[in-house]
């Protein structure tokens, strides 16, 4: 699932009904952040409410004690009268008692960096109701404050063994959130990285679900990831010879046999059969190549090579995918399909 993220102090709702109709079924805010300006928020509260329960979309507030004294209300369960049914507990509801409750009467996201994995276990041995809770994780504004990979994939591990849906966050690519607008990523290695790239390593990570930290992401960026959160569609943008334009915006399955050095494409062979020999260079990470006739019955073979090989007098190469997406490649599986844009 992929999901956006909206603060008061920025709200567009203009963006988000974009992004609802391009598949976002959540929406992420914050009712905890100290310095943003929470006089008009009954009012925006409202607006945003109205919108997603016009398009039946989950809005996800990150609550604390503060919120209470925010919006004057003496229980976190008063949070129903608005029209809640998520919250994302981000501290100050520590007890088994009132995590069980919260459990009880909202879909509860549980701060990863601050859940303990046996609490968990002690909400399970309580009778929670264990599909009603998943965990997710903080992003990070301040360069040099991301989480390690390896740290990350070693404790959603053990939130998966406990049968948890995880989530966590990549930075956006339109408008990033301030003060310190360095993105807010989860990952720090994430930072500054294309969301669909970040995504894409994310959900490879024991990740489920992907959200986009920052004010706004590009739509395009967004139905990048939902394409690939659905269908394993991998987006690619590359720049492709004139004559064989007709490839972008083509969805091309993989072939199963899968290679150390090349991706095999499971078009080409069979629709181009007359591939006079061209641009036979040395091909490089990146590059996309068609067999040309003098390999016979490989003719019309499309690949995209992974790793540098030399030139080889029976292969053209016949385009180049953008440098911020090669990391991708290491992604493309037997079960990808792959879509070249300009």
């Amino acid at each position: 699932m992929i999901g956006v993220s909206s603060y008061f102090q920025d709200l567009n709702l203009e963006y988000l009904e974009k992004t609802i109709k391009c598949g976002v079924t959540h929406i992420f805010t914050s009712l905890v952040v100290l310095e943003e300006n929470y006089s008009d928020l009954k009012e925006k509260l409202t607006q945003v409410l109205e919108l997603t329960q016009k398009y039946n979309v989950t809005l996800i507030p990150d609550i604390s004690p503060v919120t209470l004294r925010k919006l004057n209300i003496q229980s976190i369960e008063e949070l129903q009268n608005y029209g809640f049914t998520a919250i994302r507990i981000d501290g100050g509801f520590s007890t088994l008692e009132e995590s069980k409750r919260l459990v009880d009467t909202f879909e509860v996201y549980l701060n990863a960096s601050d859940v303990r994995i046996d609490f968990i276990k002690q909400l399970k041995d309580a009778g929670c109701d264990m599909g009603r809770i998943s965990v997710l994780h903080n992003f990070y504004p301040r360069l040099h404050t991301g989480l390690n990979k390896e740290h990350f994939i070693h404790i959603n591990k053990d939130f998966k063994s406990l049968g948890l849906r995880v989530a966590a966050f990549v930075q956006g690519d339109i408008k990033l959130r301030g003060p310190v607008f360095e993105g807010l990523p989860t990952l720090e290695k994430h930072r500054g990285v294309h969301p669909f790239v970040a995504c894409v390593e994310l959900l490879d990570c024991y990740v489920d679900d992907v959200y986009i930290g920052d004010n706004e992401a590009g739509i395009e960026s967004l139905q990048m990831m939902i394409d690939y959160s659905r269908h394993s569609v991998i987006t690619l943008k590359a720049v492709l010879d004139e004559e064989y334009s007709e490839l972008y915006g083509k969805d091309i399955p993989i072939r199963k046999d899968i290679t150390d050095s090349i991706i095999r494409l499971s078009f080409g062979r069979g629709h181009y059969k007359d591939v006079k020999p061209k641009n036979a260079l040395n091909r490089c990470c990146g590059h996309i190549t068609i067999d040309n006739c003098l390999s016979g019955r490989y003719v019309g073979e499309i690949n995209i090579i992974k790793e540098n090989i030399s030139s080889d007098g029976k292969v053209n190469v016949i385009g180049h995918i953008y440098p911020e997406y090669l990391e991708l490649l290491e992604y493309v599986n037997r079960d990808a399909v792959v879509r070249f844009v300009k």
